[in-house]
């Protein structure tokens, strides 16, 4: 826990200083629907409609932005027909099965077109990730709590409304989060739409 909030403070000095010598800054808020992959998906077959995440981007240059995001996403699935043996017990009947992950990066995007127009773009992040994964059958319950370092590939656009400083945000996420000793590799796809703030 302490050297996730480390990172948390580290990230947060960062996205100052760019802030100080950005030639321009945009901000969105985003809602976002993601779909399990890997071994995220064995252990939750479901998609998820529960994340958001917010977005924050220096341009150092007309085409290049560095900056920072913090995002939740939540999975959920139901199963029925369980069967867990443990402690020389038997337990049968519906399983409910959660992820919760929290994420703090830091982020580059590539931009085409010009300042204030549509603008389609790439980029990666890196950053800590809190994930919370749960189970429960019946008066049992495993709980994994770790933080992990993860990784995450976006693609999308800007959108301007016309005369203004707000747009629309769409775009793809994945992210793949890296394993601990007693926890499985995360992965997932997410897709967003937003509220574009340019300033």
């Amino acid at each position: 826990m302490k050297q996730g909030k480390k990172y948390i403070l580290s990230i947060a000095i960062g996205l100052v200083s760019l802030s100080a010598m950005a030639q321009s800054a945009s901000w969105s808020f985003n809602y976002m629907i993601a779909m399990p992959m890997g071994e995220t998906k064995d252990w939750v077959d479901a998609t998820s409609f529960r994340g958001f995440s917010i977005n924050g981007n220096s341009f150092i240059e007309d085409n290049i932005s560095v900056g920072g995001s913090m995002s939740w996403q939540g999975f959920y699935e139901q199963r029925d027909n369980v069967l867990i043996s443990r402690d020389n017990v038997d337990v049968y009947g519906t399983q409910f099965r959660y992820i919760n992950s929290f994420d703090l990066s830091l982020d580059a995007h590539y931009y085409l077109g010009q300042p204030y127009g549509i603008r389609p773009y790439i980029g990666g992040a890196v950053g800590p990730y809190y994930i919370s994964q749960r189970g429960e059958l019946g008066l049992y319950s495993l709980v994994w709590e770790n933080w992990h370092f993860g990784f995450r590939a976006d693609v999308g656009v800007y959108i301007p409304f016309n005369n203004s400083d707000y747009g629309l945000n769409l775009g793809a996420k994945y992210r793949y989060i890296l394993k601990t000793n007693d926890s499985i590799n995360n992965e997932y796809l997410a897709f967003n739409i937003g509220l574009l703030h340019m300033m």
